[in-house]
């Protein structure tokens, strides 16, 4: 079905951003040739792709990059490279005058370190709760992550792991 739009307008750029973000611009395997026929019909429009980009990934407030300046540190690499982790405090977000949302997307730090295979960002923000966010950098493995941490809750997560993980 062919894409009929007919101006650059918030209907574009909706578009545009949902194209960007759900292929991580245009780096994960959802960025096929329809992604980007889509999205090369959208800037067609007249739409400015990098002012839509930097309006998404570059315009954090500046208790974001306190709380990311803080929650860092915290990054561990397990002894074969292949998992990574990261936690934030309530401590930590009141330190940076921050609230929870400003994390969003904090696990792709160490989802991002080369050979990382499983990453995780826990936070602690209740003493009976620990969630927890983990991505994986590439598609189909099944596993589960179980905590026990207090009286807290028991969370099973769904990674993938990369093409051709196999069990030995």
């Amino acid at each position: 079905m062919p894409l009929a739009i007919r101006s650059a307008g918030d209907v574009a750029t909706a578009l545009y951003l949902g194209i960007l973000s759900d292929t991580g611009s245009f780096r994960y395997s959802s960025a096929n040739a329809e992604a980007f026929d889509v999205a090369g019909k959208l800037i067609a429009t007249g739409l400015d792709p990098w002012d839509t980009a930097s309006n998404l990934y570059e315009s954090y407030a500046p208790e974001r990059m306190r709380l990311l300046g803080i929650v860092l540190p915290t990054l561990e690499l397990s002894p074969c490279g292949r998992y990574a982790s990261m936690i934030m405090s309530r401590d930590d977000l009141s330190a940076a005058g921050a609230s929870a949302e400003h994390a969003d997307g904090f696990v792709n730090y160490p989802r991002a370190i080369r050979g990382v295979e499983v990453a995780l960002f826990s936070t602690k923000l209740r003493i009976t709760i620990l969630k927890s966010a983990c991505v994986h950098a590439a598609p189909s493995m099944l596993a589960s992550w179980h905590v026990n941490w207090g009286a807290a809750v028991t969370i099973m997560l769904l990674v993938r792991a990369s093409p051709g993980h196999r069990k030995k």
